[in-house]
């Protein structure tokens, strides 16, 4: 693909307002860890499966979303949609 159709690609996750979301429950989980002591070994585990978490929670309902939307643009013929 080059830039032009990439622009135009209706299926960006970086569209999508739950991919938006996910980004501002990823960036507070963020500022969240920063707060936890270094020196504990156990909330350093605990900081590490939260950053985990957000990451993956963004990434899978968008991908979600986007299978979906391209399944119904497929099956329906019909302009994808954003609300």
């Amino acid at each position: 693909m080059n830039s032009e159709e990439e622009e135009d690609d209706p299926l960006e996750p970086e569209k999508f307002p739950i991919f938006q979301k996910g980004r501002e429950v990823f960036d507070m989980v963020i500022k969240i860890t920063d707060l936890i002591p270094e020196d504990n070994e156990y909330l350093m585990q605990v900081k590490n499966w939260m950053l985990d978490d957000a990451a993956q929670l963004t990434v899978k309902v968008a991908g979600a979303e986007a299978a979906v939307l391209f399944i119904q643009n497929h099956y329906n013929n019909q302009p994808l949609r954003y609300s």
